[in-house]
């Protein structure tokens, strides 16, 4: 069972109406916890290169990579390229969409932790 679909059978258990249950699934996706760290990180608008955050992530090149690839076919981040130090370099950015489905996690998880 992946982490999403535990994240999702758990929820269940604590008797979540059916909406919000809904909701939850639809962000599946972003709640990968991985993505949601590349997210989180991203979200607070520091422009971290590809390095930096592969770093601060500690995970393979690899799983970073696949991970930047998903959230650029959603477009939830956008990857440009700029000289760093006079070396070039990725920078990762969050997009309006993946900010606006970040928030409405973080608010949807709020509402379900007062239940």
């Amino acid at each position: 069972m992946s982490d999403t679909q535990t994240i999702s059978h758990n929820f269940e258990l604590f008797n979540i109406s059916s909406d919000k249950n809904r909701a939850l699934s639809s962000m599946k996706f972003i709640m990968n916890p991985i993505r949601l760290l590349i997210l989180n990180y991203i979200s607070r608008g520091f422009g971290f290169t590809t390095s930096e955050l592969r770093k601060i992530l500690d995970i393979p090149w690899a799983t970073f990579n696949d991970h930047l690839k998903a959230l650029t076919k959603k477009a939830l981040i956008e990857l440009r390229s700029e000289f760093v130090n006079e070396k070039p370099a990725k920078i990762v950015t969050i997009t309006y969409s993946g900010l606006s489905q970040l928030q409405s996690l973080g608010k949807l998880l709020s509402e379900v932790i007062q239940v």
